[in-house]
């Protein structure tokens, strides 16, 4: 009677309307404007709740043979960009930024133009640079595919989902550079939970309850 009472909670609970109020999305930037493509820089990682319309950043700057020896004074992430695809203006959104960043529209050199640039200055970069904004009205826009959004206009090294401007190293002819990119990373245990998760589907049907 257990196992009955048990397959038929779990029937129920496949059968319910799933409620996902949180999606999460990373990303690798792994080309450069100066130095070697295919090499990863840097890593977006992206957190959007659709029922506070809150969306949170963290963008970390990946320390690489090529910018010398570390520890370097100044290292750190100085701008980046991304656009969205949300019906809430830019201008209606609240933003969380780090003391003395700012936001604007514009370039990141080679990678195009980005409606979002999240702005420092040399004696304010931040690694990771971590930041949210809130959507103010439409809050079911607040997924994290819809801020991977590809720059627009120009681009020398191509269109991508986010581009940064990282400064403060020691590299040979280089002491900053701007990196781009947009390569999703899976997120960990994925083939693993879903392979669980066929498996799980399998037995409920032998048990007769799909």
């Amino acid at each position: 009677m257990k196992r009955i009472l048990l397959t038929i909670a779990v029937c129920a609970l496949m059968a319910a309307p799933a409620v996902a109020n949180v999606t999460t999305g990373s990303w690798y930037m792994d080309q450069s404007n100066t130095l070697s493509d295919g090499i990863n820089y840097g890593q977006v990682d992206i957190t959007a709740n659709d029922v506070t319309g809150l969306v949170s950043f963290s963008v970390d700057a990946f320390v690489v043979p090529d910018y010398g020896t570390p520890p370097f004074a100044n290292f750190g992430i100085q701008s980046f960009g991304f656009n969205s695809n949300v019906s809430d203006p830019v201008g209606s959104w609240t933003f969380n930024l780090p003391t003395n960043w700012s936001h604007s529209s514009g370039n990141e050199n080679g990678f195009g133009s980005f409606d979002v640039k999240d702005n420092g200055t040399g004696s304010s970069r931040q690694d990771p640079l971590i930041f949210s904004i809130g959507l103010p009205t439409t809050v079911a826009d607040a997924v994290a595919s819809n801020f991977a959004v590809l720059s627009t206009g120009n681009a020398g090294q191509g269109n991508v989902f986010f581009a940064a401007h990282v400064a403060g190293f020691d590299g040979i002819g280089a002491d900053s550079h701007f990196i781009g990119g947009g390569t999703p990373i899976p997120a960990p245990g994925a083939i693993l939970l879903g392979s669980i998760g066929v498996a799980f589907v399998g037995w409920l049907r032998r048990r007769r309850c799909l």
